[in-house]
Protein backbone atom coordinates (compact mmCIF):
# COMPACT_ATOMS: atom_id res chain seq x y z
CA UNK A 1 0.00 0.00 0.00
CA UNK A 2 2.85 2.39 0.87
CA UNK A 3 4.59 1.70 -2.45
CA UNK A 4 1.35 2.31 -4.32
CA UNK A 5 0.86 5.68 -2.60
CA UNK A 6 4.45 6.71 -3.31
CA UNK A 7 3.99 5.88 -6.99
CA UNK A 8 0.78 7.90 -7.07
CA UNK A 9 2.58 10.85 -5.48
CA UNK A 10 5.27 10.67 -8.17
CA UNK A 11 2.55 10.59 -10.85
CA UNK A 12 0.86 13.67 -9.39
CA UNK A 13 4.17 15.57 -9.24
CA UNK A 14 4.90 14.66 -12.86
CA UNK A 15 1.44 15.87 -13.88
CA UNK A 16 2.02 19.18 -12.07
CA UNK A 17 5.33 19.65 -13.89
CA UNK A 18 3.67 18.88 -17.22
CA UNK A 19 0.91 21.43 -16.55
CA UNK A 20 3.47 24.07 -15.58
CA UNK A 21 5.46 23.41 -18.76
CA UNK A 22 2.31 23.64 -20.86
CA UNK A 23 1.44 26.97 -19.25
CA UNK A 24 4.90 28.33 -20.10
CA UNK A 25 4.51 27.07 -23.66
CA UNK A 26 1.17 28.87 -24.07
CA UNK A 27 2.66 32.08 -22.66
CA UNK A 28 5.57 31.90 -25.11
CA UNK A 29 3.16 31.23 -27.95
CA UNK A 30 1.10 34.29 -27.00
CA UNK A 31 4.24 36.46 -26.87
CA UNK A 32 5.27 35.18 -30.30
CA UNK A 33 1.81 35.91 -31.64
CA UNK A 34 1.94 39.47 -30.32
CA UNK A 35 5.39 39.94 -31.86
CA UNK A 36 4.05 38.58 -35.15
CA UNK A 37 1.13 41.02 -35.15
CA UNK A 38 3.47 43.93 -34.40
CA UNK A 39 5.86 42.90 -37.17
CA UNK A 40 2.95 42.42 -39.57
CA UNK A 41 1.75 45.97 -38.86
CA UNK A 42 5.26 47.40 -39.34
CA UNK A 43 5.65 45.41 -42.56
CA UNK A 44 2.34 46.68 -43.91
CA UNK A 45 3.35 50.24 -43.03
CA UNK A 46 6.64 49.83 -44.88
CA UNK A 47 4.85 48.41 -47.91
CA UNK A 48 2.47 51.37 -47.87
CA UNK A 49 5.40 53.79 -47.80
CA UNK A 50 4.76 54.99 -44.27
CA UNK A 51 7.65 55.47 -41.92
CA UNK A 52 7.37 55.82 -38.21
CA UNK A 53 9.20 58.06 -35.79
CA UNK A 54 11.77 55.35 -35.11
CA UNK A 55 12.49 54.88 -38.82
CA UNK A 56 13.02 58.60 -39.40
CA UNK A 57 15.96 58.75 -37.03
CA UNK A 58 17.28 55.24 -37.63
CA UNK A 59 20.36 54.53 -39.67
CA UNK A 60 18.84 51.50 -41.39
CA UNK A 61 17.39 51.73 -44.85
CA UNK A 62 13.83 50.73 -45.65
CA UNK A 63 15.11 47.74 -47.59
CA UNK A 64 17.11 46.35 -44.67
CA UNK A 65 14.18 46.97 -42.31
CA UNK A 66 11.84 45.20 -44.75
CA UNK A 67 14.20 42.22 -44.97
CA UNK A 68 14.49 42.05 -41.19
CA UNK A 69 10.72 42.09 -40.73
CA UNK A 70 10.12 39.42 -43.36
CA UNK A 71 12.78 37.23 -41.72
CA UNK A 72 11.18 37.75 -38.31
CA UNK A 73 7.79 36.93 -39.80
CA UNK A 74 9.00 33.59 -41.13
CA UNK A 75 10.67 32.71 -37.83
CA UNK A 76 7.55 33.52 -35.82
CA UNK A 77 5.31 31.63 -38.24
CA UNK A 78 7.49 28.55 -37.89
CA UNK A 79 7.29 28.86 -34.12
CA UNK A 80 3.51 29.24 -34.14
CA UNK A 81 3.08 26.15 -36.29
CA UNK A 82 4.87 24.03 -33.71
Amino acid sequence: MLDWLQEEEIDVEAMNEAIASLKILYENKEKANQKFLGNEKDLNDLNAGKSGFKAMFGLKSKKSEFEKLTCNKSIVLNYLII
